[in-house]
């Protein structure tokens, strides 16, 4: 399982728990999954304990992390679709995104 969204999703949710117990006493034993990866993580509103939460994990499994505070270290993106960027608007998130997955 890659994603789930609800608990239905689960297949065995017993060892589920059993593996985050392990990750919770052992939270560096997965170390190489994330090595040569890097999470971006783009907020649009502060969010300290998320924010913290998530570089901790992705640390954990051995990833570096590109944080971006659009209300601190940016400036206005633009989030609907099908607006035409040219030169003098902002740039589009979608195109943040795309260089942060390179």
């Amino acid at each position: 399982m890659k994603q789930f969204t609800s608990v239905n999703d689960v297949e065995d949710i017993n060892q589920l728990i059993q593996d985050a117990l392990k990750l919770k006493s052992q939270p560096y034993v997965d170390l190489d999954l994330g090595k040569n990866k890097t999470l971006g993580l783009v907020f649009l509103n502060p969010s300290l304990r998320t924010r913290l939460s998530t570089q901790k994990a992705a640390i954990n499994l051995g990833m570096t992390v590109m944080v971006m505070n659009m209300d601190k270290d940016g400036w206005a993106l633009e989030t609907r679709d099908g607006v035409v960027m040219n030169g003098s608007t902002v740039e589009h998130i979608r195109e943040a995104a795309a260089v942060m997955g390179h």
